[in-house]
């Protein structure tokens, strides 16, 4: 093909650098110049001006993830956030807490996604006892302090999924103050 085409330069662009550096030996046997072949990676911006190439520097090049419906590629952190959530599953827990006594109002209301277990509704139980436990546990002053309250919502929540699933989902703990 080489032969038949008789390229001015040749940039081979498909396959491993192995492949890549395999097609650049071929363009020798067939009597292309070394000065003409040109052997570069994903990024290399070779550039091309008055009948020569030569490399101009290199751009941001790999794997772009891009939401379904347009927009800007999608963060690594984001991506890893994904996979956590399909591996482990996520449970959101929403309670209520008046501000001034600290005292639990309502809830917690829990709720799972993408966790599979034979009962469910005794699972949940469960965590709620353990939320409502590791809440009495805390001082009123800490009670009001929704950081406090959130942290302990999110470890109580862990604790008790992994002692019935051996798994430990993400958890969106919510603190409501009234």
């Amino acid at each position: 093909m080489l032969r038949l085409v008789n390229p001015q330069h040749f940039v081979p662009i498909h396959g491993e650098y192995r492949h890549l550096a395999r097609h650049v030996k071929t363009a020798y046997t067939v009597g292309m110049r070394d000065s003409h072949c040109h052997l570069i990676t994903d990024g290399d911006v070779l550039e091309f001006a008055n009948g020569t190439a030569q490399r101009s520097g290199r751009v941001a090049s790999g794997r772009v993830y891009v939401e379904r419906r347009g927009g800007p590629g999608v963060p690594e952190l984001t991506l890893r956030e994904r996979a956590l959530i399909a591996e482990t599953g996520l449970v959101t827990a929403v309670v209520v807490i008046d501000r001034a006594s600290g005292a639990v109002v309502r809830g917690p209301e829990i709720t799972a996604r993408g966790i599979n277990v034979p009962d469910e509704a005794r699972l949940l139980a469960d965590v709620r006892h353990e939320v409502l436990a590791a809440l009495e546990t805390l001082s009123p002053l800490l009670r009001s302090d929704t950081p406090s309250v959130q942290e302990e919502v999110r470890l109580a929540v862990r604790r008790a999924y992994k002692r019935s699933t051996e798994r430990k989902p993400v958890v969106l703990p919510l603190v409501i103050e009234l």
